[in-house]
C-alpha cells in the first residue's frame, strides 16, 4: 500500500484531467507506509459481502455491499508476518462503527462485473489510531481480482478535507498538525468541495492561524479549517493489494 504517484489517480472534478495533488509526496510518504504494513501498524480491511456474486465469473454487472475500516491483529501476541498471507486474523475497531454497530465507512454504491470491483461514496471517515480519523470526500475505488477472487489489486481516490487534516500530526513533525505541515509547503487544497473558489490559509510561526474562504472571507483561530465554510480538499491517490481475512470480531482501540 502507498500513495500514487500525481499524474496517476482520478478526476475528482470533472475537468478532464487526474487529481492526485499529494501525490507530489508519494517519495517522502511510501516508505512510511511501507514501514507500517510491515511491522502490523497499520491494516486495513475491506469487507465486500459477496453473497450476490455469481459462483462463475461473468461479464453480468452485481451490485454489492461493500465497507472499508480499520482492524488490528488478532495474534496474541501480535504477529505482523501472517498478516498477508491469506489466513491472517484481525479485529474491527470500534470506532468505525455506529452505536448499531453498522460500519460508518460503507461505500455508497459498490458494483463487480467478472474480475472488476468499482465502488464510491461522497464521505468516508477512516480511523487513523488514537490519532483520530481521516475524512475522505468523493472518494472513488477501482480495483480488479486475480483469477482465483483471492487477491485484489486496486487504487484508491479521494480528497482529503482540510479540516481532518488539521487534526492529525504531521507524520515528519508531531508538534504540528498535517495540515500545518502542509501549508507550510505551500500546498494548498486543490478539490473546490462547495463551488465558491479555492480556500487558502494563513501561517504563522508553522502554524495555521487562519482561513481564507473561496469568497473571500476570512476565519480567524487555529481551528478555522473545520469551519463550516472551509470545505475544500486535497487531492490524493493510494494503490493497495489485498488478500483475504478473518474478522474474528471488534476491539477497542485505545
Amino acid at each position: 500500500m502507498g500513495w500514487l504517484d500525481a499524474t496517476e489517480g482520478f478526476d475528482l472534478d470533472d475537468d478532464g484531467a487526474v487529481d492526485n495533488l499529494l501525490g507530489l509526496l508519494s517519495s517522502i510518504a511510501n516508505p512510511h507506509y511501507e514501514r507500517t504494513v510491515r511491522n502490523g501498524d497499520r491494516i486495513e480491511i475491506l469487507d465486500i459481502d459477496l453473497g450476490s456474486w455469481p459462483a462463475e465469473m461473468n461479464d453480468d454487472e452485481v451490485a454489492l455491499e461493500a465497507a472499508f475500516f480499520r482492524a488490528v491483529d488478532a495474534d496474541e501476541p501480535p504477529d505482523p508476518t501472517n498478516n498477508y498471507d491469506g489466513a491472517g486474523r484481525f479485529l474491527a475497531v470500534q470506532e468505525q462503527f455506529d452505536v448499531n454497530c453498522r460500519p460508518t465507512s460503507k461505500f455508497d454504491e459498490a458494483r463487480v462485473r467478472g474480475r472488476r470491483v468499482e465502488m464510491k461514496t461522497d464521505r468516508l471517515p477512516f480511523v487513523v489510531g488514537w490519532r483520530g480519523t481521516a475524512e475522505f470526500r468523493r472518494l472513488q475505488f477501482e480495483g480488479e481480482f486475480d483469477d482465483t477472487r483471492t487477491r485484489l489489486q486496486a487504487k484508491v481516490g479521494a480528497a482529503w478535507t482540510s479540516c481532518s487534516l488539521s487534526t492529525l500530526p504531521s507524520p515528519m513533525n508531531q508538534e504540528v498538525s498535517s495540515l500545518d505541515g502542509l501549508v507550510g509547503l505551500e500546498i494548498l487544497p486543490d478539490i473546490d468541495m462547495d463551488g465558491d473558489g479555492l480556500e487558502t490559509m494563513v501561517m504563522e510561526n508553522q502554524r495555521v492561524i487562519a482561513c481564507i474562504d473561496g469568497d473571500g472571507s476570512r476565519i480567524d483561530g487555529k481551528n478555522c479549517a473545520c469551519d463550516p465554510r472551509i470545505a475544500d480538499g486535497y487531492s490524493i491517490a493510494y494503490f493497495m493489494e489485498l488478500v483475504p481475512a478473518q474478522v474474528l470480531g471488534i476491539a477497542d482501540w485505545r
